[in-house]
């Protein structure tokens, strides 16, 4: 049972790992083709996406383990 459940831990480490580079890699490689006008606006964007939609998912999974219960 141990067994199972360290390869299961270092699957999903492999996972977050194989994620951060994707992501890093196009911050480095895409990102910079994209014109991004500089306004507040989009400095307000840019940091405020990631909060608003973790937020969402949140509340979402909340409500969603409120009705299993």
């Amino acid at each position: 049972m141990e067994e199972n459940a360290t390869s299961l831990q270092v699957i999903f480490i492999v996972k977050v790992i194989v994620a951060s580079l994707v992501g890093a890699l196009a911050i480095k490689y895409i990102a910079p083709a994209i014109p991004i006008p500089v306004n507040g606006l989009s400095a307000l964007t840019i940091i405020f996406t990631p909060v608003i939609v973790m937020m969402g998912l949140f509340i979402a999974r909340g409500r969603r383990d409120q009705n299993n219960t």
